[in-house]
């Protein structure tokens, strides 16, 4: 009988199912996870560029980019070019 990942695959995960969970609920709180869900979110919408640099403006940036007004709570929205898709600030 061939070995099936898939099956192992669920079956470790049903056995192990709290603890996996609650490794990955931790993990989804760290810096880490935060940001790479942030980046893929931007790279779904099409953001290309160097995203260590814009990361770190993102997370520096408290004003808004263009009108200064500061940025409250989880407004923070990314500005690029629909052509070139390159970052432009952070609204």
């Amino acid at each position: 009988m061939p070995f099936d990942k898939k099956e192992y695959n669920r079956l470790h995960y049903l056995k192990n199912k709290e603890k996996l969970d609650q490794q990955h609920n931790e993990y989804r709180k760290t810096p880490q996870c935060k940001k790479s869900q942030t980046i893929g979110s931007w790279k779904t919408r099409g953001l290309i560029d160097d995203y260590e640099k814009v990361y770190q403006i993102y997370l520096d940036t408290n004003n808004c980019m263009k009108c200064q007004v500061e940025i409250t709570g989880n407004n923070k929205h990314m500005d690029h070019c629909h052509i070139t898709n390159l970052f432009r600030a952070v609204l």
